[in-house]
């Protein structure tokens, strides 16, 4: 068995008008990835890097109430798909995007949509799930995105939610969304036996 992880993205216009739309491999699931699925297993707490860049104990009694979530709801920017302007160099300990957009109408800022999860579907010997969000750029100029990734979520013992980077892209193009303009990221999460 295999996993493969893509990413597709496409830019509109403020008209709704398709300006760019990419597809490409994604090779950037982090070392939390592997960490959280170690986790889940059961069979010990587990430390994980935190996206403000803090060691945490991630506690298996209590944090699987709302572990490995993926999906942000509108307006929050600490879960789900997350998009930025970094450029550096993805590295297997990335525990944050270099440089996130905020979540806003400001200058700088785009608004942050709920993601949508699709359902797993099979298909001769593969299984995959889709993580979609679309952002909205309302804050009067340009915003190039450079970077993209996904944020999930675990309790610690202290106990209390927390925020974790399992995927981080940097685009091999940056990216324009003009104002009133927006950017949907698919990301695509595949198993092939």
């Amino acid at each position: 068995m295999k996993q493969q992880l893509y990413y597709t993205i496409e830019v509109r216009d403020k008209n709704g008008k398709l300006l760019k739309r990419m597809r490409r491999k994604s090779r950037s699931l982090v070392r939390q990835w592997i960490d959280f699925h170690y986790w889940l297993a059961g069979i010990v707490d587990r430390t994980a890097t935190d996206t403000g860049g803090i060691s945490r104990t991630l506690d298996r009694d209590l944090g699987f109430s709302i572990c490995f979530r993926l999906a942000g709801g509108e307006a929050q920017s600490v879960l789900g798909i997350v998009i930025g302007t970094g450029t550096t160099a993805v590295t297997i300990s990335d525990y944050a995007l270099a440089t996130q957009i905020a979540h806003g109408v400001g200058a700088g800022q785009m608004y942050h949509y709920a993601d949508v999860l699709g359902a797993p579907s099979v298909s001769g010997s593969e299984c995959s799930f889709t993580i979609t969000r679309v952002i909205g750029n309302q804050s009067g100029a340009l915003i190039t995105v450079k970077e993209i990734g996904v944020y999930t979520s675990a309790q610690d013992t202290s106990p209390a939610a927390r925020y974790f980077c399992v995927i981080r892209d940097v685009l091999a193009a940056s990216v324009d969304v003009l104002d009133g303009g927006a950017i949907t990221v698919v990301y695509t999460i595949k198993v092939v036996v």
